[in-house]
């Protein structure tokens, strides 16, 4: 009789402890799908916004943020006038500006802000436009589209200081729905900042 209780009294007490684990791990399992779902939510807060023409973008990564205000595609060089100078070039060859056939040059006018405590290094380079077609086109620079004062161009922005000017690309004329993409001096991917262009 004693044996039927000890071995009824350990089955219980099996049980028991059976029955415990399950509820520690059904815890420990909603535990760790909550976890889940806040990551998720932060690295959706975290995903980058893509702003519009008129926005201010912001990198947070270099402190800097941009503006863009006016996109223009030309297809012919002989179209663009400078609504606000006239361009005049010493040794003026205008190879440079010849277009194929199925190219246009697009425009983009942007303002870079310096927010940080340092200087910073600015450079049409570090933009790209990436098409409807997910090409991506590199900036021109060896290019006599615009005056030296009207490019956006190489330099080093102090603290709080802005930079006004225009990035030149060519792209295929069959290309819109444009998207303008900041990557900073490093490289980094996930401090990149988009733009759309699209109106």
């Amino acid at each position: 009789m004693k044996k039927l209780l000890l071995v009824s009294a350990l089955t219980s007490l099996g049980l028991l402890l059976g029955a415990c684990d399950q509820s520690n791990n059904s815890t420990n399992a909603e535990s760790k799908h909550q976890h889940k779902t806040e990551e998720a939510k932060k690295e959706k807060q975290e995903q980058k916004k893509t702003y519009k023409i008129g926005e201010k973008a912001v990198c947070s990564y270099i402190e800097n943020t941009f503006i863009v205000t006016n996109v223009e595609k030309v297809i012919s060089e002989a179209q663009y006038v400078d609504p606000t100078s006239t361009p005049s070039f010493e040794n003026f060859d205008d190879s440079l500006l010849k277009l194929k056939k199925d190219e246009q040059y697009v425009l983009v006018d942007i303002t870079q802000e310096n927010n940080s405590k340092k200087k910073r290094q600015v450079a049409p380079g570090y933009f790209k436009l990436k098409g409807g077609s997910n090409k991506l086109y590199e900036t021109v620079t060896d290019y006599k589209l615009l005056p030296d004062n009207k490019r956006f161009s190489l330099d080093y922005l102090s603290p709080g200081r802005k930079i006004k000017g225009k990035v030149v690309f060519v792209t295929k004329m069959t290309e819109k729905n444009f998207k303008l993409i900041y990557t900073p001096s490093d490289g980094s991917k996930e401090n990149e900042v988009t733009i759309d262009l699209s109106k």
